[in-house]
């Protein structure tokens, strides 16, 4: 059996990768992949990537070999059928909760304690952020229907979790115009100032919860990697 201790979900996301290509990457090839493919969902520093890979090497889940590009060498990592056997064991397991990391909704979040133009200059940040990641995906996707982009045979994934972050970005810009329509009747950024609880957004958030079917079974939480 192959040492899986000190594995992390980005170890397996780098196992997803070789899985999609059985004549392998370079740790190069890997990291531009990573922040093509996954960056909205799974951000990672490139430098730690290249240890990781090795670390994949190390625990007999990818093999290296080194080849020469013209008169570079490069090394070349694939997955073994240890690799394989311990993607797929990982994907049987419950996923890490959800977590949204946005430093601009921590700045809404203290918004009182600067000023209304601070407010506003933050929720206009986060709506181009969510507009400039629409085009990206938009850019990546746009002539998959035409030559199914460079993994076809995945489409049926990458259409999940293009929908995915379609979804997400459409929900930020449409509470940014919410949200901005709500401070143009608002003076300052603390209630003495002429700030407003916005109506029925405590009593919208309990009634669409209560809609949801209360769960049997909550499945164990995995540990989420820092």
């Amino acid at each position: 059996m192959p040492k899986r201790a000190g594995l992390t979900s980005t170890s397996y996301a780098l196992l997803g990768l070789l899985a999609t290509r059985p004549d392998g990457w370079s740790a190069y090839e890997l990291a531009q992949q990573m922040g093509r493919s996954l960056r909205h969902v799974w951000p990672r520093t490139e430098r730690n990537l290249y240890d990781d890979v090795k670390l994949l090497d190390e625990r007999g889940l990818a093999n290296s070999r080194r080849e020469q590009t013209g008169r570079r060498p490069r090394t070349v990592y694939s997955i073994t059928p240890l690799g394989l056997a311990a993607l797929r064991d990982w994907l049987a397991q419950p996923s890490a909760p959800l977590v949204m990391e946005s430093e601009g909704l921590v700045r809404v979040f203290f918004a009182e304690h600067g000023t209304l133009d601070d407010l506003r200059r933050t929720i206009r940040g986060l709506r181009e952020e969510a507009e400039a990641t629409e085009r990206t995906v938009a850019a990546m996707v746009r002539d998959y229907d035409r030559d199914g982009g460079p993994f076809p045979e995945r489409l049926h994934v990458i259409a999940l979790m293009g929908k995915l972050l379609y979804s997400h970005r459409e929900a930020v810009r449409s509470w940014a115009d919410w949200a901005e329509a709500e401070l143009a009747h608002w003076h300052g950024v603390t209630r003495d100032t002429g700030a407003h609880v916005p109506a029925g957004v405590f009593d919208e958030i309990v009634a669409t919860v209560d809609r949801f079917p209360e769960p049997d079974e909550k499945p164990p939480a995995m540990t989420r990697e820092e």
